[in-house]
């Protein structure tokens, strides 16, 4: 495959910040596949569930022709309570506990060994979802071995950004990735600041690759001391945000493992988060007349693009 994404396969119940509630939601790092399948063809998923995976992802995957290549060896898929606060920044604690969820991560740890079924000398990049209590972090090398010279990007569990014990670890697992994401809300927790340009600067001193998703106003790409800020499409008209933040920093990795100009690739990631809001759960089909509209509105977002050197700030 081109393009693998990884990470958690969850069943979410999700309660809005305005009292409504959606049941039963496909979600977790399926999103970031989503965001792949917006701009290629040749997609994969990397992931273990339980035996009722087909009930809730059988379909997007099976019309949208993303193999997968999972374990299935929990009884069943970790499902969760997701709470929305007002500014967007979101909690969420597993239905059957702390100690199914415990369990889960032991029995579902995904592995190199897992990604390497899905790798073949076409693998151009592989974005993985991993929180620092999961096992392959401690395996990016392996990871990088078995994936060979495609790009593997690190999207940084969200609650982990703001726990400063990690913080240390963290910095020293960011280079063993080729390039990373986060979100500007976390950035602030992680960098201890409440200001955007510094955070945009600590970023820049780790002098790794960075996608900075800033929510409703846009995204960054963060390199080699300079940032290009593209602005964000239709947050105005945004049916449901959940798993923006995956299907952005996917289809960010292809910009970056085609060699694309910043400015294309945070325009990409911008169009695959846009399509990703325009319903509740997974975006049912992702077909020619969607991708032709993407490459139009990603064509004229570029044109609004902005870089300038993180020094300046």
């Amino acid at each position: 495959m081109e393009y693998l994404a990884g990470g958690y396969t969850m069943i979410s119940d999700i309660y809005y910040a305005d009292g409504s509630c959606r049941m039963n939601d496909a979600g977790g790092s399926a999103y970031a596949a989503g965001g792949m399948r917006l701009w290629r063809d040749s997609v994969g998923y990397v992931g273990t569930a339980g035996k009722d995976f087909s009930q809730f992802y059988g379909p997007f995957y099976r019309d949208n022709g993303i193999r997968l290549f999972m374990e299935f060896s929990l009884e069943e898929t970790l499902h969760y309570d997701l709470h929305y606060a007002p500014d967007g920044s979101w909690t969420e604690s597993c239905l059957k506990g702390d100690g199914y969820e415990n369990e889960a991560r032991i029995l579902g740890a995904l592995t190199p060994e897992l990604f390497s079924r899905g790798v073949d000398k076409d693998t151009k990049g592989v974005y993985l979802e991993a929180a620092m209590n999961t096992g392959i972090v401690r395996r990016f090398g392996e990871l990088k071995s078995v994936i060979g010279n495609a790009r593997l990007m690190w999207e940084i569990e969200a609650s982990d950004l703001y726990e400063p014990a990690l913080r240390a670890d963290i910095l020293r697992l960011i280079p063993q990735a080729d390039c990373f994401s986060i979100n500007m809300n976390e950035g602030k927790a992680f960098f201890e600041t409440a200001d955007e340009k510094d955070v945009i600067k600590s970023i820049s001193r780790i002098g790794m690759p960075c996608f900075l998703r800033a929510g409703e106003a846009g995204a960054y790409w963060i390199e080699d001391g300079r940032a290009v800020f593209v602005p964000s499409y239709g947050a105005d008209t945004s049916v449901d945000a959940t798993g923006c933040g995956n299907a952005s920093t996917a289809a960010a990795l292809i910009g970056f493992a085609e060699g694309f100009p910043p400015a294309k690739t945070v325009a990409m990631a911008n169009v695959s988060a846009y399509c990703n809001s325009r319903c509740h759960g997974l975006y049912p089909l992702y077909d020619a007349k969607i991708r032709t509209e993407a490459e139009r509105i990603s064509a004229s977002l570029m044109e609004m693009s902005r870089e300038f050197s993180v020094s300046e700030l």
